[in-house]
C-alpha cells in the first residue's frame, strides 16, 4: 500500500488465524460444512482491522471484497 494512489482491492483474511483453525477444526476432514467455521469471522476481523491500519497508515483507499459478518461491517463503519 506505500505506493501508488489507486484503490486497492482486497480479500481479507487472516491465513494465520486460518491455518491454525485448519490444524484444530478441520483437521483431516473434507466436510465443507466446515468450511464457514475453519473461515472464521475472527480471521476476517482480523484482517480487516489490519488493512484499515494500513490505509490509513498510507493514506490509501481500499476496498474490501466480501464481507461475512456485520463485525467486519462494524471495523470499516468505524474507519469511514
Amino acid at each position: 500500500l506505500s505506493h501508488g494512489r489507486r484503490v486497492v482491492a482486497v480479500n481479507a483474511e487472516n491465513e494465520m488465524i486460518m491455518n491454525a483453525n485448519k490444524n484444530t477444526i478441520l483437521k483431516d476432514s473434507h466436510d465443507v460444512a466446515l468450511h464457514p467455521v475453519w473461515r472464521s469471522v475472527e480471521s476476517s476481523v482480523s484482517a480487516v482491522s489490519r488493512l484499515v491500519a494500513l490505509a490509513r497508515r498510507y493514506n490509501r483507499r481500499v476496498h474490501v471484497l466480501h464481507i461475512t459478518s456485520a463485525d467486519e461491517l462494524e471495523v470499516l463503519a468505524r474507519a469511514r
